[in-house]
């Protein structure tokens, strides 16, 4: 009876972990909508899968501060829904760092034409006085500030 419950318990979890393991998958070529890159636009195959991928780089998990940090994106004005959230370690001088990118896939591409990508990052205003993006001071250190970017995708 035991082992039975176990093999359940265990195909279950097998079940379950399918679909969050494909979801976290990319999709196609990853087409950049970066800010800090200056993109103001971009040209791609239609009907060619493609994904989105932006966050932040450089976070330390002392503190928890992921949730600090945010990445939305809108199509059209139309906020998408993200695909997954990677959290991806890297050793810097001596402690570990962490990439978040959220992660948009587009698995069939977009049909011919000119689309608008908006990018939005987001942080607090204190992160953002302190690492010399903004100026201060804060009248509220853990207010929300955004950092926009509109994007102009062709697709032929």
């Amino acid at each position: 009876m035991i082992k039975r419950a176990l093999i359940l318990v265990f195909i279950a979890a097998v079940l379950i972990t399918i679909p969050a393991s494909a979801k976290d998958k990319t999709v196609g070529e990853r087409i950049s909508i970066s800010i800090l890159e200056g993109v103001e636009s971009f040209t791609f195959d239609a009907d060619t899968p493609f994904h989105i991928a932006h966050g932040w780089t450089g976070l330390s998990a002392k503190g928890g501060n992921f949730k600090n940090f945010g990445f939305e994106l809108y199509l059209h004005g139309v906020h998408q829904e993200v695909d997954h959230v990677s959290r991806t370690p890297s050793r810097a001088g001596k402690g570990v760092e962490f990439t978040l990118h959220w992660i948009f896939n587009f698995p069939d591409g977009m049909p011919a034409g000119d689309y608008i990508f908006t990018g939005v990052w987001k942080t607090t205003c204190q992160i953002a006085v302190d690492a010399g993006w903004i100026s201060g001071p804060c009248a509220d250190p853990n207010a929300w500030v955004e950092f926009v970017n509109p994007v102009v995708g062709t697709f032929e």
